[in-house]
């Protein structure tokens, strides 16, 4: 029964019930291994699905499994997963995709839990050039890991080009990612040439590798809110322009409540349908802001 698990994992016993009626006398026991799956991560708006698999070739695989015999091409997944599928690019975030193709956000998240339960998506953030990545301790496996280097380089590189990144600049580059520094400030430290080389490529292949980290954003609330909304008016007053009488800048009520620490500028930024230097904008004008970077 061991032998027959390790190697096909699959086996029927035969069982002979010597005196039973012929229908109970040719009975078995069968037994199969299946594969064990973790539970779906915990899919927010802000969240950036990306391609581990060519949904193409997944599709026609299904299709196949179903309907053992080859499938056509106008045998579709269920329509939900279709509409997703079309709206995953690596660089629309789940609220954008749920926009996009017009289905009610929580069963857009049920539709990506489910490629993500099977190994078809992983889970980054939102890319932007104000971002601060640090690298971590993985970095080093690309210099032992000749199948990713390889991986690295067709993927960072534009179409692949040969020459255009070596190796061994890849993996400096990945060294000298580090915090208080955002991405388009590391671009002018390393002379970057963005034409040859795709940054956020560069930025998604360290985060799914574990070579990056993400530097998270919080705002935080430090004054109460009526200091917070007095504090642009005395700046105004005080410089003299005539500018005192205006009235201080409000924030919508739901938006200060997110600003205790434990929301980061892109979860904002996605619920409130605003750019990241809009909103930061937004938040300095307002006063009494501190951010602290985790």
């Amino acid at each position: 029964l061991v032998n027959k698990l390790n190697d096909h994992g699959e086996y029927q016993i035969e069982l002979d019930l010597k005196g039973l009626s012929q229908p109970m006398a040719s009975t078995g026991i069968s037994i199969k291994l299946f594969p064990y799956y973790e539970n779906p991560a915990t899919i927010e708006a802000f969240h950036v699905p990306v391609k581990l698999v060519d949904f193409d070739v997944a599709r026609r695989k299904s299709a196949q499994t179903v309907y053992q015999q080859h499938a056509s091409n106008d045998i579709m997944w269920d329509l939900v997963l279709d509409k997703v599928a079309e709206g995953i690019d690596n660089v629309n975030h789940v609220r954008r995709i749920a926009r996009q193709a017009q289905i009610p956000e929580p069963t857009v998240v049920l539709a990506l839990q489910h490629l993500d339960y099977y190994g078809c998506i992983a889970l980054v953030d939102i890319f932007q050039f104000s971002n601060v990545y640090e690298a971590q301790a993985r970095v080093k496996d690309v210099m032992r890991n000749g199948w990713l280097q390889r991986e690295c380089h067709a993927y960072v590189t534009r179409d692949g080009q040969a020459g255009t990144v070596s190796l061994e600049r890849l993996i400096q580059l990945y060294a000298t990612v580090r915090q208080r520094r955002t991405v388009a400030e590391w671009i002018v430290d390393n002379c970057i040439d963005v034409e040859r080389f795709d940054v956020r490529r560069f930025i998604v292949f360290g985060v799914l590798h574990g070579m990056l980290r993400r530097v998270h954003c919080f705002p935080v609330l430090c004054a109460s809110v009526e200091s917070a909304k007095k504090e642009p008016s005395r700046r105004g007053s005080n410089s003299g322009s005539g500018l005192g009488d205006e009235e201080p800048l409000k924030l919508e009520p739901r938006v200060v409540a997110m600003l205790d620490g434990t929301h980061h500028l892109d979860e904002i930024c996605v619920a409130e349908n605003k750019d990241a230097a809009v909103m930061r904008g937004l938040l300095d004008s307002y006063g009494g802001i501190e951010y602290v970077h985790l």
